[in-house]
């Protein structure tokens, strides 16, 4: 049976002596507490609603009602949504005059409840929800985020530098499709697919130790896989628990998608790799809300490492976060007590498991700009220390260069948070930026000094370092120059230095002027590094898409805020070929539009000024300054947590 929702406001009936009605049944609110409704007309709320602030909802069940003949034609679609509410109307003000539903006591139904009986359930639903709709299908990126140059500020920047008002569709467009890329488009298959035969258990087991760059952080130990598998081939293994058969065909869905895309195309090789990583998201809630176990924790790790390629739903943000809460609860973040009485191989075990789930998770809170869940002053796992055994895929110079590198991020993404420098000021700022600086250009020294890596250098395939994948390499320096990046665009990008109070005032000049060449330098690397990259169906995110796109953002900034170089339009070129590349017959196609879009803005600014305009001027974006008051605030009120907030960027996850 329909149901027709009636908003009460506070309203008053024209005639005081009016005979008061009782409403025919208990509102929303007082059904859901089970307290009696003391309402007593319709077109009042009832005392408890008053009370309480709350918007008095009564759901009723329609009745049938006689046809009404109406001046304006019905529509003919009934599923269409009811034209919007007024959205100043609240529990203390008035039904708006165009509001949908008016109650009148003369009759049981009047012309606009009729119509609130066509309309489709979720408006309805809508109606006494506390967001809109479409506001429950945006997801939040972080003011530190790339994606911040799709905010308000940073569109109303950059439209008045280029005369271009039309960049706002283009950035909005662009962040919505990025996160429709954040979840599934369809629910998962009712039936699962047969798990392969043997032979090619064995191949696909193969492939993923051998090529998967997360098989390098160790969370396996492939010697125990290896001896589980085979009891498991041959009838022999008892555990048919959901740890394991999660764990098994994530390894099936890696090592498929990899053995595949050498001889098929890469949409083929991704779509029969997923049925076996639905096989294992089959048991997601088995593996955590059931009994737990370390190998659950292994499961949801390389479920989460799975997902962050280019051939999939990026799904790890969620999957990465489930994976540390199991961690946690197994106290993986702590070192293993003595009285556990582990053998030294299992403790070396389980500090690879945290390890490789901690590089993950900042990782992605430094792609996302949302804050990160492990908080590093409660960790005390040890580093990894021993080198692979037999045949193990563990890379002990990958994982702890990774490591080592994703520890100065996660203290970068702390201490440069959006609301951290709103609340440091200036002066502050400047010094956690040299120090932040000051310990990269430490761990390049350390780094080159043990594994003989060059971060931040051109990377010469001629002469690769020792126990290191051109794969391998190319991750380690994306991250090193997108932490890079995240420490210094916060002077480099204009609408971040109206953020933290440097719109009218010009005293760190030299400090602006330094970051801002450093980002540049920085994101002309990155794109020329993109010759490096081979599109393979287990090709990550980071390298193919979040550097590269992060370095042509910067480089565009640089040529709006600085002026033009030839060069620079060049470096504009080649990254605009490089996602053209990435497009060709990939789900990232969708992203060229928009590298099209700033390169063509980037030709379109009037000549040559390069290095001419001063780094601040107080006029190059009118935004309000925070004040000097925002500074002193050691909590920020609701007015000032608004204004920082401007800064983030919502983004649709599907279309409407």
């Amino acid at each position: 049976m329909d149901a027709a929702a009636i908003v009460i406001g506070a309203v008053t009936t024209p005639e005081a002596s009016r005979k008061r009605k009782r409403a025919r049944q208990a509102c929303d609110h007082c059904r859901a507490k089970k307290i009696r409704c003391n309402g007593e007309n319709v077109n009042e709320p009832c005392p408890n609603c008053i009370d309480r602030g709350n918007v008095c909802v009564t759901t009723r069940n329609s009745r049938r009602v006689p046809q009404i003949t109406s001046a304006v034609p019905a529509p003919t679609n009934t599923d269409s949504p009811a034209p919007p509410q007024d959205a100043n109307v609240t529990a203390d003000s008035g039904l708006s005059a165009d509001s949908v539903f008016v109650h009148d006591d003369n009759a049981d139904t009047t012309e606009q409840e009729e119509d609130a009986l066509h309309v489709s359930p979720d408006a309805l639903r809508e109606r006494s929800s506390i967001l809109p709709s479409d506001m429950t299908n945006w997801e939040y990126h972080g003011p530190r985020s790339f994606l911040s140059i799709c905010s308000r500020p940073a569109v109303k920047w950059v439209s008045e530098q280029t005369g271009r008002l039309d960049f706002s569709e283009t950035a909005s467009q662009f962040a919505s499709d990025i996160s429709r890329r954040l979840k599934m488009d369809a629910d998962l298959s009712v039936a699962r697919a047969p798990e392969p035969g043997a032979e090619t258990a064995w191949r696909y087991t193969e492939a993923y130790f051998s090529t998967a760059l997360d098989a390098s952080l160790g969370v396996l130990c492939r010697p125990w896989f290896e001896r589980q598998l085979s009891a498991h081939l041959a009838g022999r293994l008892c555990d048919s628990g959901p740890a394991w058969h999660a764990l098994r065909n994530v390894v099936y869905a890696a090592g498929c998608r990899i053995e595949l895309s050498k001889s098929r195309l890469f949409k083929e090789a991704s779509q029969q790799a997923w049925l076996y990583f639905e096989n294992a998201l089959a048991v997601y809630a088995r593996l955590l809300f059931y009994k737990t176990s370390i190998m659950g924790v292994q499961a949801l790790t390389l479920m989460a490492y799975y997902t962050q390629n280019i051939g999939t739903p990026c799904l790890e943000y969620m999957l990465s976060a489930d994976a540390a809460r199991l961690a946690f609860a197994k106290g993986l973040h702590r070192a293993a007590p003595p009285f556990q009485g582990m053998t030294e191989q299992d403790v070396e075990q389980r500090n690879r498991i945290f390890w490789a789930i901690y590089c993950l998770e900042k990782q992605i809170a430094n792609q996302s700009g949302r804050s990160s869940m492990i908080d590093d002053d409660e960790v005390t796992c040890p580093l990894p220390r021993m080198n692979a055994s037999g045949d193990d895929a563990f890379n002990i110079a990958y994982c702890d260069s990774l490591v080592r590198i994703s520890r100065i991020c996660s203290r970068i993404d702390k201490r440069l948070s959006a609301v951290q420098c709103s609340t440091m000021g200036p002066a502050v700022t400047t010094q956690v930026v040299n120090q932040l600086h000051a310990e990269l250009e430490g761990l390049k020294n350390l780094l080159h000094d043990k594994y003989k890596l060059h971060l931040g250098a051109r990377i010469d395939t001629s002469c690769l370092p020792k126990d290191f994948r051109l794969d391998q390499l190319v991750y380690l320096q994306y991250t090193y120059l997108t932490a890079m990046l995240n420490v210094h665009t916060i002077w480099a990008y204009p609408w971040f230095r109206t953020l933290v109070g440097l719109s009218t005032e010009d005293k760190y000049r030299d400090h602006i002027l330094r970051s801002t060449e450093i980002v540049a330098r920085t994101s002309r690397e990155i794109v020329v590094m993109t010759e490096h990259i081979n599109f393979r169906a287990q090709t990550t995110v980071p390298v193919a898409f979040f550097a590269p796109i992060y370095a042509m953002i910067s480089l565009f900034i640089y040529c709006l805020d600085r002026g033009k170089s030839s060069s620079d339009l060049a470096m504009l070129d080649i990254g605009t070929g490089y996602f053209a590349r990435l497009g060709i017959d990939k789900e990232f196609a969708l992203y060229v539009p928009f590298v099209r879009a700033i390169t063509s803005l980037a030709y379109g600014l009037e000549g040559s000024t390069h290095h001419q305009e001063p780094i601040v001027r107080s006029d190059a974006i009118e935004m309000p300054n925070l004040g000097e008051d925002f500074w002193q605030t050691s909590l920020l009120d609701a007015d000032t947590l608004m204004q920082l907030e401007d800064w983030s960027t919502f983004s649709r996850t599907s279309p409407v």
